[in-house]
């Protein structure tokens, strides 16, 4: 079941599908829950994420999350 604040999902009832299997560049990553990726491939690209309008404020107002 996927969660929400908001108590409700507009996907109620649907069987959620995921993927089996990540690609990059001809070359499996990840299968079946294990990762295939060896150590140092990729990049991580830091970001701070997107806030709801809620969140955004409270983090203004506190300071934090």
């Amino acid at each position: 079941m996927l969660h929400s604040k908001a108590g409700w999902t507009p996907f109620e009832g649907m069987e959620a599908v995921f993927p089996e299997y990540t690609l990059s560049r001809g070359e499996v990553l990840w299968m079946e829950e294990s990762v295939n990726a060896k150590p140092g491939r990729g990049k991580f690209l830091e970001g701070r994420g997107k806030r709801s309008e809620e969140d955004e404020e409270d983090y203004e107002e506190t300071g934090s999350n």
